[in-house]
């Protein structure tokens, strides 16, 4: 009997989003078997409020749309509750077809999937903005049936964080991923994980694409900081996982002192030229870099105009010193009393 071929309409690229599965038609009443998911595939693992269309050919009471529940379980007559959750779709056309065996000869079914939700992912560690992220697997914000998808990658995962701090590995980026295949392994509330990890740097220097893993919902992304690993600083902060631009506060003897947006890659000098530069009372030899450490202590550098700096992260404040007031940047003076020398500046 003729076999009718799976549709599978993914690509590694931008795809689009309705995409029809169906089963084959059975000479003899067997068993499906679930097939390996391909790198095409992976990318749409269904998930908790996916919608999609399922059609048992000849049972129209079979047929219908549903919403993946919480559990990633879908409900259909007669088979009750089937769990689809972290499958690709010819994946749960498959294990639907075997719930359906008991009840349909040789049953024909169909997934078509409509819609898709947001990925859960979390983003810890040298992140601007770390914390709990949905991601959504559109190329827009249009979730229309024309819609395409995009492939969710680790590179756009860090971007939607804010962008990597200056203190990021990324050639050692760990990702923790629900393992489905270890059944009895973990709790429902804390299911098994195993780790992964990336150099996405591979991919940043030499374009590599297959560097720069898909996202699957429910991944933790950790970028732990970098120990002496020979990256060029400044090639990693004009990388496309690197925040677009920073905001800095430049204080003191400067033409307009404030505010500043700066390109994440800007060093202290950059800073102070784009506040319109020192004036005539500054001391360009005295311009203080003060920064908040992660454990909440204040640092500060002194640098002079002109001199190489590290390069400027978000939030970070520039005080330019008036020639005849240096102690007004004393470090001991900064470190009594830091938060009242910054409250004094603005």
């Amino acid at each position: 009997m003729r076999f009718i071929a799976v549709a599978c309409a993914l690509s590694l690229g931008v795809s689009m989003h309705i995409v029809s599965y169906s089963s084959p038609a059975q000479a003899q009443i067997a068993e499906p078997t679930l097939a390996e998911p391909t790198a095409a595939q992976s990318a749409t693992l269904l998930k908790p409020g996916d919608r999609i269309r399922i059609t048992v050919i000849g049972f129209p009471e079979l047929s219908g749309e549903q919403l993946v529940a919480a559990d990633g379980t879908i409900q259909l007559p007669l088979a009750g509750a089937i769990d689809v959750g972290r499958l690709i779709p010819t994946q749960a056309v498959a294990r639907i077809s075997e719930a359906l065996l008991p009840y349909v000869r040789r049953p024909q079914v169909s997934l078509v999937v409509l819609s898709l939700s947001s990925l859960r992912v979390t983003v810890t560690g040298e992140v601007v903005q770390p914390g709990p992220r949905l991601l959504s697997p559109y190329a827009s914000d249009s979730v229309e049936e024309t819609a395409p998808i995009r492939p969710v990658t680790l590179s756009s995962a860090l971007l939607q964080a804010g962008g990597i701090t200056p203190n990021a590995d990324i050639q050692n980026v760990i990702i923790r991923r629900i393992d489905s295949t270890r059944s009895g392994v973990g709790t429902s509330e804390e299911p098994a994980k195993t780790e992964i990890r990336v150099d996405l740097w591979q991919s940043i220097r030499g374009g590599d694409l297959a560097a720069d893993p898909r996202i699957q919902d429910g991944d933790e992304i950790i970028i732990p900081t970098a120990g002496s690993n020979g990256i060029d600083q400044r090639a990693l902060l004009s990388s496309t996982v690197a925040p677009t631009q920073i905001t800095v506060q430049v204080a003191g003897e400067v033409v307009s002192p404030g505010s500043i947006e700066l390109a994440p890659s800007a060093d202290l000098s950059a800073a102070v030229a784009a506040a319109g530069g020192p004036t005539d009372d500054a001391d360009a030899n005295r311009i203080a870099l003060l920064r908040v450490a992660p454990d909440g202590r204040l640092q500060q550098q002194i640098y002079e105009f002109g001199e190489n700096s590290l390069p400027l992260r978000d939030g970070d404040v520039i005080v330019v010193d008036k020639r005849s007031e240096r102690e007004a940047l004393n470090v001991l003076n900064l470190l009594l009393n830091p938060l009242g020398f910054l409250f004094d500046l603005f």
